[in-house]
């Protein structure tokens, strides 16, 4: 008896149809849940919050390398770190513009001391459709901590 043993190539039409009848339903549920909008908020509100607690950290930094106070301060859509010139504050570097799709709400300024501790506890919010971010100053240390809420 000569029995040979058949080999398997590829698939079945069966074994391709189910494939892609699963990849519909996937795709069904998937693409509605992450629109072109919502990945644009996303990445808005994470490139403009971690820029922000950036620069809190910056305004902290140079008021204990320099020993001086510094704060960083908003207007309705910019901000600019200022350095305290014997009770005037003057700007240093750039203005920096938030995007208008983002709403900002929280801490108007927050100011540093020589020893890096902040004037007080700073919230910083940031949110864009569903998307929320967050930067809480702590008033004692001056440490920046960055989160969603």
């Amino acid at each position: 008896m000569n029995y040979r043993l058949r080999t398997h190539r590829g698939f079945s039409l069966i074994e391709l149809i189910l494939a892609f009848v699963i990849m519909g339903i996937l795709a069904a549920i998937v693409i509605p849940r992450v629109t072109k909008a919502d990945l644009y908020n996303k990445f808005l509100i994470y490139t403009t919050a971690h820029q922000v607690a950036g620069d809190l950290r910056l305004a902290r930094r140079l008021a204990v390398t320099n020993g001086d106070d510094y704060k960083l301060g908003f207007t309705a859509d910019t901000y600019a770190i200022f350095k305290d010139n014997s009770g005037a504050w003057d700007q240093i570097g750039e203005e920096k513009t938030i995007d208008g799709d983002i709403t900002r709400t929280g801490t108007t300024s927050i100011t540093f001391s020589p020893s890096g501790a902040a004037s007080g506890n700073g919230n910083f919010k940031f949110e864009a459709g569903t998307t929320r971010y967050k930067a809480d100053v702590t008033r004692s240390t001056g440490s920046v901590v960055l989160g969603t809420y």
